[in-house]
């Protein structure tokens, strides 16, 4: 089983607070801890333009005391070959240290051959070394869940650890280090701009398939709108669009 495929171009924010924003938490549940504002976000991207392979996912996060709550979906299609999942997440901020669950139902499903199913957890953590200077931890499924009818198939260790530093409040550069279980890591650097919290520019490379990528975005009032687009060198481009609903921020 492989995970639904996370675009790079979203979820940015995980490793900062001043530019995070409700995708964070997918990239780190412990992100719900310095959540700031209730929100709604939805992205869709269709790989290298062809019509059969396009992922979808969804985030919406609350915040409490001292915390958040989220939930997040994923859909990926691939012709007759679909991946689903579902995560309910918790953070926690502890002051300089934020910490965060999410529990998770995926699916797979291949027509003609049915449907499997399996639970599992992540586990992250984020810290603020300094002012400007954010790192963080994720595991996701610890545990080695398993799924089929007989628990045959392992569902992959993935782990990733973050660097973030805020340069100054209209720049954020990025830097995560992805590895899977029997998968060779993948190093993902970004650059973040913002002009007034109204224009956002974004760019980075992913160093597995060396796919650099691009993003540019808008904010009116309450709703934002981004465009990205990432380029395989074999395989061509992906475009896709987000669109985000903040509400009032918290006192802090």
């Amino acid at each position: 089983m492989h995970y639904p495929p996370h675009s790079n171009s979203i979820g940015l924010g995980a490793y900062s607070k001043n530019f995070a924003d409700v995708f964070s938490c997918t990239s780190n549940p412990a992100a719900l801890g310095w959540l700031r504002s209730a929100g709604i976000g939805v992205f869709t991207e269709q790989k290298f333009l062809l019509e059969v392979l396009k992922f979808y996912t969804m985030a919406a996060a609350i915040p409490l005391s001292n915390g958040g709550i989220g939930i997040n979906a994923k859909y990926n299609t691939a012709g007759a070959y679909k991946e689903s999942q579902f995560g309910l997440a918790y953070g926690k901020s502890l002051g300089t240290v934020a910490i965060g669950a999410q529990f998770n139902y995926s699916t797979i499903q291949i027509a003609g051959y049915g449907k499997e199913a399996v639970f599992y957890f992540d586990v992250g953590t984020l810290w603020q070394l300094s002012e400007k200077l954010f790192t963080g931890l994720r595991v996701s499924n610890p545990t080695g869940a398993r799924f089929g009818q007989n628990k045959e198939e392992k569902l992959a260790l993935s782990c990733s650890f973050g660097l973030g530093y805020e340069i100054s409040k209209a720049v954020f550069i990025n830097s995560e280090i992805i590895k899977e279980e029997d998968r060779s890591p993948t190093i993902v650097l970004s650059l973040y701009y913002s002009l007034d919290n109204r224009f956002f520019l974004r760019a980075g490379i992913a160093t597995a398939t060396t796919s650099p990528w691009i993003g540019a975005g808008l904010s009116w009032k309450k709703m934002r709108v981004d465009i990205t687009s990432s380029y395989h060198p074999q395989l061509g481009i992906s475009p896709g669009i987000s669109l985000i609903f903040s509400g009032k921020k918290k006192a802090e």
